[in-house]
């Protein structure tokens, strides 16, 4: 069973680190809704996990991120 995950949440990004180079893909591919991220998270897979690290792109830039966190908890 998984114990920690990493979830992608977007593609976007306002910033252009030098270290990164998310920034250049483009925002425009499908994201996950927040209820599809709940129906992917409540998988039988997941059932012991422990750890879950929000990444991006930039996270925040997604308007419903707290309904994608409270659907993935």
């Amino acid at each position: 069973m998984l114990k920690n995950v990493s979830v992608m949440v977007t593609n976007e990004c306002n910033s252009r680190c030098s270290m990164c180079s998310i920034w250049k893909n483009k925002a425009d591919k499908p994201v996950l809704s927040a209820d599809q991220f709940g129906r992917l998270f409540s998988g039988q897979d997941f059932a012991e996990l422990e750890d879950i690290s929000i990444t991006g792109g930039e996270p925040t830039l997604r308007d419903d991120l707290m309904e994608v966190i409270e659907a993935i908890v």
